[in-house]
């Protein structure tokens, strides 16, 4: 088996090894955390404070755009029919 052939039977899932809280403010909106748990259902929750799920992404977007990378991410190789 090749290794794209192990990488390509993967399924897509996220899983934590822990709880987490990210701590936000926003200039004249306030600020807040978020806590992000594995519920005893096995499924990912959010402590959201009341917040939707565009108003999480929103910060979960500016947080990473802001981030810095400590390592190059891998360049995917094209494929085969020039589209990805």
């Amino acid at each position: 088996m090749s290794i794209q052939d192990f990488l390509d039977r993967c399924e897509d899932r996220v899983d934590f090894a822990g709880d987490f809280i990210i701590m936000w403010s926003e200039k004249g909106r306030g600020f807040g955390q978020y806590c992000f748990y594995t519920g005893t259902d096995g499924k990912i929750h959010i402590d959201n404070e009341c917040d939707g799920k565009e108003t999480i992404k929103r910060i979960l977007n500016k947080m990473v755009d802001e981030a810095i990378l400590d390592d190059e991410p891998f360049k995917r190789p094209e494929s085969p029919s020039g589209t990805d």
